[in-house]
């Protein structure tokens, strides 16, 4: 339980942060799962910059995380907690107006990996997941607000660049599952190679 079991939770993450992949949400739930139906407000904006220039991003990220060399997670605080729509708009529009980056993970509820920690996803080896830049900065909704659309950065092409989460055509026989990544995994583990 958030707060008073953070000597426990940094405890655990110690513990696991050399042998497994790490995972936390910067979001709070109202209850003891991470469904976005359980988000409760935050002032928290998270991208996964993938392969987006840090150095050009629209908005300077308050913490900057390099979860494996040249990839990042940034973390945008707001000054005022938002509605969850609101909140969740804005951070769509971050997404999007950040070239190269992942735009499926706008959602609420959001989870990445945990600085301190080694990223075990490379067969080069494990990769330390480090905070490389905090700086205090804060913004305000009309600061997302004034960031570009889709429709002003590439005009008539925008379309093709927005991601459809629930339109699975492009994928020949596809299915919609209710478990998670992990569970999936998890219950094919042993026919994987």
């Amino acid at each position: 339980e958030w707060p008073t079991q953070l000597d426990k939770i940094v405890e655990r993450v110690v513990e696991l942060g050399d042998d497994c992949n790490v995972y936390f949400s910067p979001y709070l739930f109202s209850g003891r799962n991470s469904e976005k139906s359980s988000v409760i407000p935050s002032r928290t904006i998270v991208a996964d910059l993938d392969d987006a220039n840090v150095l050009t991003l629209p908005l300077k990220a308050t913490v900057l995380v390099e979860s494996s060399p040249a990839r990042h997670q940034g973390y945008w605080i707001l000054k005022e907690q938002l509605t969850l729509e609101e909140h969740e708009a804005l951070s769509k529009k971050l997404t999007y107006s950040i070239p190269r980056c992942d735009r499926t993970g706008w959602f609420l509820g959001k989870k990445v990996r945990v600085p301190g920690t080694m990223n075990l996803k490379y067969s080069t080896g494990k990769k330390f997941v480090r905070v490389i830049d905090s700086n205090g900065f804060f913004y305000s909704a009309n600061d997302l607000e004034s960031l570009p659309t889709l429709k002003e950065m590439y005009g008539s092409d925008a379309k093709k660049y927005e991601i459809d989460e629930d339109n699975l055509e492009w994928v020949e026989a596809a299915q919609k599952l209710d478990i998670g990544p992990i569970e999936l995994l998890t219950s094919i583990r042993s026919s994987l190679p």
